[in-house]
C-alpha cells in the first residue's frame, strides 16, 4: 500500500508541476513581448480565380494510378527539376502555357488570328481539313483557318516542339530560320492556351509549352 500511496504522490506532483510550467508559458505568450501571429488577408477575386484555373489545369491532367497525391504550384518564373536537367516547364503560369500554335499549308488561309485557341482544337481542325468525322465526345473546335474549296490533303503533319514557349519565336527568330519562315506565311495564333497541367507523362504530353506547328 505504501508502494501504490508513493506512485500517485510521484504522478500528483509531476502533474502539479507540469500544469505550473504551463500556466507561466501561457502568461508570457499574453504579454507584450511574444511573437504574434499574422493572419493572411482574404483573397482578393483575381487571386481566388487564378486559383480556380489551376485546380481545373490539374483536373484534366489526372491520370488515374500516375497522378501523383501532391502537386505543386512553383512561384511564379520558378520551376521544379532535376539537378542534371537545366530546364523545365508544366507549371500553370502564363509564362509557361503561352503555346505556340500555326497551322502552314496551301489549304490554309494565312495570316494572326487574335481568338483564343486551345490544343483541343488542334484534332477537329486536322480532321476537317482531311474530311474525317471526329467522334462525339471529342472537345474543341474547328480553327476558321481553312480555305473554301480547298483541296484536302492526303497527308498532315503535326510538329510538337518540346519546352518551346510562345515567346521564344520573337525572341530567338534570329536562331530559328526555318521556324520564322514558317510563321511568316502561317495562320498563327497569339492567344493560344495550354489548358492542362501536371499529372502523368501521359497527361504531360499535352500540357503547354508544347504544342507547335500543324502542316496541311
Amino acid at each position: 500500500m505504501r508502494t501504490v500511496g508513493s506512485r500517485i504522490a510521484i504522478i500528483l506532483t509531476l502533474v502539479a508541476l507540469t500544469w505550473t510550467v504551463s500556466s507561466q508559458q501561457v502568461k508570457r505568450s499574453i504579454g507584450s513581448d511574444a511573437p504574434r501571429i499574422q493572419r493572411a488577408a482574404p483573397a482578393d477575386a483575381t487571386t481566388l480565380a487564378t486559383r480556380q484555373r489551376f485546380l481545373e489545369m490539374f483536373a484534366r491532367a489526372y491520370f488515374l494510378g500516375r497522378t501523383g497525391q501532391l502537386l505543386i504550384v512553383p512561384r511564379e518564373g520558378d520551376f521544379i527539376t532535376r539537378p542534371d536537367v537545366a530546364y523545365m516547364h508544366g507549371s500553370p503560369w502564363t509564362c509557361d502555357v503561352a503555346i505556340p500554335l500555326m497551322f502552314v499549308g496551301p489549304a490554309v488561309r494565312t495570316g494572326r488570328y487574335s481568338t483564343p485557341a486551345v490544343q483541343q482544337d488542334v484534332a477537329p481542325t486536322l480532321a476537317a481539313a482531311l474530311g474525317v468525322q471526329m467522334p462525339p465526345t471529342t472537345t474543341g473546335r474547328v480553327f476558321p483557318v481553312l480555305r473554301t474549296g480547298l483541296v484536302r490533303p492526303r497527308v498532315v503533319m503535326l510538329l510538337v516542339l518540346d519546352g518551346m514557349r510562345r515567346d521564344y519565336f520573337d525572341r530567338y527568330s534570329a536562331s530559328l530560320p526555318t521556324l520564322t519562315a514558317l510563321r511568316q506565311r502561317s495562320a498563327w495564333f497569339t492567344q493560344a492556351r495550354g489548358v492542362v497541367c501536371g499529372g502523368g507523362e501521359a497527361a504531360c504530353e499535352v500540357k503547354g509549352p508544347r504544342l507547335g506547328i500543324a502542316s496541311v
